[in-house]
Parts: structure tokens; C-alpha cells; sequence
């Protein structure tokens, strides 16, 4: 599932790069972030919990709809190009990939940062339904990518 979108920022390209690749920065935009270990500047740990319940009103989810996703991040690639961070993890032991493209071009008087979302998720999809997992997935890498928006304002 691949889901994009577009921003503009007051910074330059350059400081636009660095702080879209500032793990710190990045790693607390995921929600409801419960742990973090950083090994490099290029590469992270971060366990968190995702709520699906305020999407699955409909149909009864029980403790499915609070999980704790346990994923390694790295960077790809950062330069003024592209930035790329790659997720591999889990969730309920099913294996998810989460991929986000960010390309930085000038645009006065900032930048503008258009952004791709990449979701692979496995059997969570089976285990929880599409129309919910694929609604939490959309709101939730939004709301991810606001929040790293809004921290370049």
C-alpha cells in the first residue's frame, strides 16, 4: 500500500536534509513511542503501540487493537536528492516493511518535500481486516508525516 503526499518547509534544502534525517527528530514522530535505541546516525531501534481501535468501531478487536510494533530503522540513502528510511519489524509476529521517500527540492522562499509512504504488512492485513488496516495505515502515516512536517516549520 503506497500512500504520498507533499509539504513545504521555511528551510533550505540543506537544513531541510538534516533535519528530515536527525533520528531523534524522526523517531519522535512515531506514535506512541515506548522505546528507542539509536546505534548510528544512519540506524535506530523503536518499539511503539499502535491503537487500530479508534478505526475498527465496527467490528469488535479486542486486544487486537492495541498492538506494539518492534521495528530496526536505517537510513538508505540521504542526500539532497532523495532521503529514503527503511523499517523491517514486527507486529503480533507477523513481519511488516515500511518504506519513506522524502525529495527535497527549493521552493521559494523554503523547500518543498514531497513524500511517498510504502506499507507492507504482512498478515496483519488477514488478521485484522483490509478496510480497517488499511484505513489505521493511511490516518497513521499521516499523522507520522505531519508531525515531521510540522517539526520543520
Amino acid at each position: 500500500m503506497d500512500i504520498s503526499g507533499v509539504f513545504d518547509v521555511r528551510f533550505d534544502p540543506e537544513t531541510a536534509l538534516r533535519r528530515l534525517t536527525d533520528v531523534k527528530e524522526v523517531s519522535s514522530c512515531l506514535p506512541n513511542l515506548t522505546e528507542l535505541q539509536v546505534f548510528s546516525e544512519s540506524e535506530f531501534t523503536a518499539s511503539f503501540k499502535l491503537d487500530v481501535s479508534r478505526y475498527a468501531k465496527e467490528v469488535s478487536v479486542g486486544e487486537l487493537a492495541r498492538l506494539t510494533a518492534r521495528m530496526r530503522f536505517r537510513f538508505l540513502r540521504r542526500d539532497l536528492e532523495a532521503v529514503v528510511l527503511e523499517g523491517n519489524g514486527r507486529v503480533m509476529g507477523s513481519g511488516i516493511k515500511i518504506t519513506l521517500d522524502f525529495n527535497i527540492s527549493p521552493e521559494s522562499p523554503g523547500s518543498r518535500v514531497k513524500w511517498k509512504a510504502s506499507l507492507d504488512l504482512g498478515l496483519i492485513l488477514r488478521l485484522l481486516g483490509s478496510n480497517i488496516v488499511e484505513k489505521a495505515s493511511r490516518e497513521m502515516a499521516r499523522e507520522v508525516v505531519e508531525c515531521i512536517s510540522s517539526k520543520m516549520l
